[in-house]
């Protein structure tokens, strides 16, 4: 295929068959990405234009776009727990319209493939058909009559047949496509992964050596009880179903996580994102808790990431810090929570937090001050293509 056809198309997911492996575009050339996921965007799409374009390629189409065709080099990524300020972030940089900022796209879940955690479709599937909408706590669980319906469909991506290094290679073919630009004037381009690609972290460093990287972070109980109340995390809440997924963070049996509560059972997942953050603190990334948003918007984070803002930038990005971030139509105003969060804690959550999470929380805290201590966040990096 000729690569003038694919102008304006931008890659948004890989098909699995018997013989091979295909890429399918769509044509997002003039649509703008004002959801706070890409994948709400995409579904916005398919739902008004019925008479949608969508491409099928072979995989080495990628490789041609990547060798002829180079979109821009990542700014930065996001990594994050969840429940931390990472949408509020990636909201924030897309109101610049010199940025380009994809959130948790799903092709990039796709091609990491083979974690521990699945992902849903979320084309497909709609939240509300599976969860409660309450915010009791003794009701965070599935409807009963939706269990089956989990039990039954298959919400995880396929395994990726790819080994590392193809991986590494495929990884950046499909962040370059989605790089592309398509107004003219984008100059920055921002990808915020998905909270399990933190354990990832490894392969995608291999992948994007010098690329600035954050991680956000939040105490724990105010984490855990958001999740507890709220129907947003799809993949933690679905694979709880699926407890040999659980087992492979730790060294519990799948009898032994079949057996856990909702409220340990989080915990231990929080635990394994922690420890990954505490692996990869030393390695030129930039910690930051929730209690430093938003003025880390316009502080910490463009010093880290080496953007100059206006003094108008500076205020689009303080307005979008009044609007709850995952709200589409950005109308709920935000206001800070966590106190209120600590008081819903349940006496059996106080107990997981304390013996799963409160010690590694001490760590990061420990080691986000030591780097600020000793080094300022641009000195952070060190790449050598740019001395």
């Amino acid at each position: 295929m000729k690569l003038d056809k694919l102008t304006g198309l931008m890659p948004s997911r890989l098909i699995w068959d018997a013989s091979h492996t295909s890429v399918e575009w769509l044509d997002l050339s003039n649509i703008t990405f004002s959801e706070p996921f890409l994948n709400q965007t995409i579904a916005r799409y398919l739902r008004d234009e019925p008479n949608h374009r969508r491409v099928h390629t072979n995989l080495d189409v990628l490789d041609h776009l990547y060798q002829s065709q180079p979109g821009l080099e990542p700014t930065g990524f996001i990594f994050h727990t969840q429940r931390c300020g990472s949408t509020l972030i990636s909201n924030a940089l897309s109101a610049l319209p010199q940025n380009i900022v994809l959130s948790e796209p799903r092709i990039i879940a796709e091609v990491l493939g083979g974690n521990i955690f699945g992902s849903l479709d979320f084309l497909a599937i709609q939240a509300d058909e599976f969860w409660p909408s309450s915010s009791d706590l003794t009701n965070h669980a599935p409807k009963e009559a939706s269990r089956d319906k989990i039990k039954d469909l298959d919400f995880r991506f396929e395994e990726t047949v790819f080994a590392e290094s193809q991986k590494i290679t495929c990884l950046r073919q499909i962040i370059n496509a989605l790089g592309q630009k398509r107004f003219g004037w984008e100059k920055n381009y921002f990808i915020k992964f998905s909270s399990q690609h933190i354990l990832d972290f490894p392969l995608i460093r291999k992948a994007f050596p010098y690329t600035p990287c954050i991680f956000l972070y939040r105490d724990p109980m105010e984490v855990i009880v958001s999740i507890l109340k709220t129907t947003w995390a799809f993949d933690w809440s679905i694979n709880r179903h699926q407890p040999w997924i659980v087992a492979t963070v730790n060294s519990l049996s799948t009898q032994e996580v079949e057996k856990l509560s909702y409220e340990e059972y989080y915990c231990i997942i929080l635990a394994g994102f922690f420890h990954a953050a505490l692996a990869m603190a030393h390695q030129g990334i930039l910690l930051l808790n929730y209690s430093q948003l938003p003025e880390a918007l316009w502080t910490s984070i463009p010093d880290y990431f080496q953007l100059s803002l206006t003094r108008n930038e500076i205020e689009k990005l303080k307005e979008c810090t009044q609007y709850y971030s995952k709200s589409p139509e950005k109308k709920a105003l935000f206001h800070n929570d966590g106190h209120a969060k600590k008081r819903e804690a349940t006496e059996l959550l106080n107990l997981m937090v304390d013996k799963w999470l409160t010690q590694l929380y001490q760590r990061l805290e420990s080691t986000t001050t030591d780097i600020r201590v000793n080094a300022s966040y641009s000195s952070l990096i060190s790449n050598p293509l740019q001395k």
